[in-house]
């Protein structure tokens, strides 16, 4: 079976609805798991965890996420969510420690990875991940989901994506505007394909400045917390199993509303 390691800390999601505050464990390895499933990919996982998201590491493990990595002080990477229409407010209630190189080299030695999928929180991973796995030849297939870049650095994520390789590079309307999509592929130039997703709206594909437009999911999910984990996931594993960014992304599309709606049944 097939690999996809997941760079990145646990979280735990206090869900705001009209009448109370539901706490649920989140993250990028814990959702990148109902994508992976649904393709036949299993997910490692590496990066820290706090007091409060230990318990998301719990649930990781019950869903067959092996994660990697130490508990470090505080609270961990805890967020508060108010969904508005299709789209997200969010309020950061604590971040992660910093990613540490090392727990990644020890991570990539013990699981060999066919992908890696680098996907930071809040900012604590400052670019030497990035760099470092720019020059790993023997891991296959590296995506970056730029929204931890986002919130910790702004408008400046496009910085945090080196030369070395191509990758599959994961922005959402969340993350940025039109304007800032193109000033970013302006100033990046060929490092891969960008994928960038509106919601319930058309998905751009870019490869060396040039757009190709698909429809949007068929199906859009009231409560999409996770949506774009699976949809990445699902996209990296695909990509990589075809070299062909068409195929991938619709089939992406294709199932991730599915993976979605497990995982709300699993998680509640």
């Amino acid at each position: 079976m097939p690999v996809v390691l997941v760079a990145s800390p646990p979280t735990m999601d206090y869900m705001v609805y009209e009448d109370s505050v539901v706490p649920r464990p989140g993250g990028p390895a814990l959702y990148s798991s109902f994508g992976a499933s649904i393709v036949g990919w299993k997910v490692y996982a590496v990066g820290p965890w706090g007091w409060e998201t230990m318990e998301t590491t719990r649930v990781e493990w019950e869903l067959g996420v092996e994660r990697l990595g130490y508990q470090a002080a505080g609270r961990g990477a805890v967020f508060r969510h108010v969904y508005m229409g299709s789209r997200r407010l969010s309020e950061i209630l604590g971040r992660p420690e910093g990613f540490r190189v090392e727990e990644l080299l020890r991570a990539i030695d013990e699981v060999k990875p066919d992908a890696i999928l680098l996907s930071p929180i809040t900012g604590e991973e400052s670019g030497y991940v990035a760099e470092l796995l720019a020059h790993r030849s023997d891991v296959k297939c590296v995506g970056l989901d730029v929204q931890g870049y986002v919130r910790g650095y702004g408008g400046i994520w496009d910085a945090f994506v080196p030369e070395g390789r191509s990758y599959l590079i994961h922005v959402s309307s969340d993350d940025t505007g039109e304007e800032g999509l193109w000033s970013a592929v302006d100033s990046m130039g060929p490092r891969g394909v960008i994928v960038y997703t509106r919601g319930p709206g058309p998905v751009s594909l870019i490869v060396e400045g040039n757009e190709v437009r698909l429809p949007g999911p068929t199906r859009y999910i009231k409560d999409p917390t996770g949506a774009g984990d699976i949809f990445t996931t699902i996209t990296l594993a695909s990509y990589c199993e075809t070299g062909d960014i068409v195929y991938a992304v619709k089939r992406a599309l294709e199932l991730t509303p599915e993976a979605l709606e497990e995982a709300r049944r699993s998680l509640g």
